[in-house]
């Protein structure tokens, strides 16, 4: 290797390096710029995994309503209440 291609690798390592710099710097203005909108995700996360406890919750009582209707109904059909 002699003095002109050592140089030149010198060279493509500087270049190399300031590229690299400047990527970090965009990579870290990137984060910075989207860090509201991960936080933004993650409560949404934790909202839908709330809403699904509370759907669990909700459930039996949907159950309980609609025979409660079903009993009702029938029985109006038997006795004739709403005529």
């Amino acid at each position: 290797m002699n003095e002109e291609n050592f140089q030149a690798l010198v060279a493509r390592v500087d270049t190399i390096e300031s590229e690299l710099k400047l990527n970090t710097e965009a990579t870290a203005r990137v984060e910075s710029n989207t860090a509201d909108i991960v936080e933004a995700f993650q409560a949404a996360a934790g909202a839908f995994k709330a809403l699904n406890w509370i759907g669990k919750a909700v459930r039996p009582v949907g159950y309980i309503a609609a025979a409660v209707s079903g009993i009702v109904a029938a029985w109006s059909t038997v006795k004739g209440v709403w005529k």
